[in-house]
């Protein structure tokens, strides 16, 4: 026997869209990223909460290879070689509502500059004998660098 039709309503609530990035920073300096901000700005702009874990990169330390409920990713990479390296996070929204609907998982890829190591040295030289020392020399990493220096007072010392 066929029985009569009938109506099923569904509601579909939405989910939090974010999107794939690759952003480049400096070495030893704090990352900062707003994983609302990707949502908002590129995504679905729908309010979210957030799971994000690195990948483990032998080349760089600083990156959190835990899962971290936060929305912002604040590690400080430093990347230990002369060149560039990759962090990738793996970031997981959900929506901040009552129906917690999870979206796809995206990824935020981390461009690290390496930054110039150097050793200190110490020079010797006579008085009156024009100082010739190159900084480029001592990084040891072959970076390429700009430099500031300040000479230490030195009262029995001129020029």
């Amino acid at each position: 026997c066929q029985g009569n039709p009938f109506t099923v309503a569904v509601t579909v609530y939405p989910e939090p869209v974010g999107v794939n990035q690759t952003i480049t920073t400096c070495s030893d300096v704090i990352l900062n990223y707003d994983l609302q901000n990707n949502i908002d700005g590129i995504g679905n702009a729908l309010q979210a909460t957030f799971t994000w874990v690195a990948a483990s990169n032998p080349n760089v330390a600083g990156e959190t290879t835990t899962p971290t409920m936060t929305g912002i990713i604040n590690d400080n990479l430093t990347n230990i070689t002369a060149l560039v390296q990759t962090v990738i996070y793996t970031v997981n929204p959900v929506s901040d509502d009552a129906n917690t609907c999870t979206g796809n998982d995206f990824i935020i890829s981390v461009n690290v500059n390496p930054e110039p190591a150097g050793n200190n040295t110490a020079i010797s030289t006579c008085s009156d004998v024009a100082l010739s020392h190159s900084l480029q020399g001592d990084i040891t990493n072959s970076i390429t660098s700009n430099f500031t220096w300040i000479a230490t007072d030195d009262t029995s010392v001129v020029g």
